[in-house]
């Protein structure tokens, strides 16, 4: 498995697994908050359903979403970020690389 972090706009990065982080009860961070747009609500309608929770090391897998360049997104929670740590990072990191 190849890890590359980038820069560039989260839907127009071509990859087949696009891992994206999200924090515990709050509001999606404004990069996932464009992809979610571009993916036309893929990762909001999971949020509201309560599918998608933001609790440390949370995976969940979107195996579809029209409008970007992904074929997958894992949205990964990151737990509360008052408290969040490198022991915990990895933790979440080691989730999504399994």
């Amino acid at each position: 498995m190849n890890w590359v972090v980038s820069s560039a706009s989260a839907s127009s990065v071509a990859c087949q697994w696009l891992v994206v982080g999200v924090w515990e009860k709050a509001a999606l961070p404004a990069a996932v908050s464009a992809l979610d747009q571009a993916a036309q609500g893929a990762i909001s309608e999971l949020q509201t359903r309560g599918d998608i929770t933001g609790k440390l090391a949370e995976a969940v897998e979107i195996l579809r979403a029209p409008g970007i360049a992904a074929e997958r997104i894992c949205v990964l929670g990151l737990g509360d970020p008052t408290t969040l740590t490198r022991a915990k990072l990895d933790k979440a990191l080691m989730t999504a690389s399994s």
